[in-house]
């Protein structure tokens, strides 16, 4: 019951040094072509995982306080949403276990099977997709 509220703090707080972050490290003028060349990767990825977060937490709060239905709609966003901030999270981990000599050559490994794995999701929506349309 009290966590939530100090995950949320977590995520606004670095989502506030993020972009801060964003903000100090912005050249020139401000248009919307360079933007993207200003945005790198990663400030991009922790801006993603800490809106997921705050999101999730937020969803939280509210079914703690307004909705008590564990099956409901609420709780099923609130779920989704931390698991992929959660999931994100992780990767950023994988990302910084390639410096190590041990868990290098593993963290490559998991990143080439979360490729094929990518991969196979992605046909299986296509072919999914193709057959719903062609039974519709």
């Amino acid at each position: 019951r009290y966590l939530a509220p100090v995950i949320l703090a977590y995520a606004v707080s670095y989502l506030a040094a993020d972009l801060t972050r964003f903000w100090l490290t912005k050249r020139g003028s401000w248009n919307f072509s360079s933007l993207f060349d200003d945005l790198g990767f990663w400030i991009v990825y922790n801006m993603t995982n800490d809106l997921l977060l705050l999101a999730g937490s937020i969803l939280k709060i509210v079914k703690l306080y307004f909705d008590s239905d564990e099956k409901g709609f609420l709780s099923q966003s609130e779920h989704c949403l931390t698991g992929v901030a959660v999931t994100m999270a992780i990767m950023k981990l994988l990302y910084w276990c390639q410096l190590s000599p041990w868990l290098g050559p593993l963290a490559i490994s998991i990143r080439r099977v979360f490729k094929d794995v990518l991969m196979v999701a992605t046909a299986y929506l296509i072919f999914l997709v193709a057959f719903t349309m062609g039974i519709h």
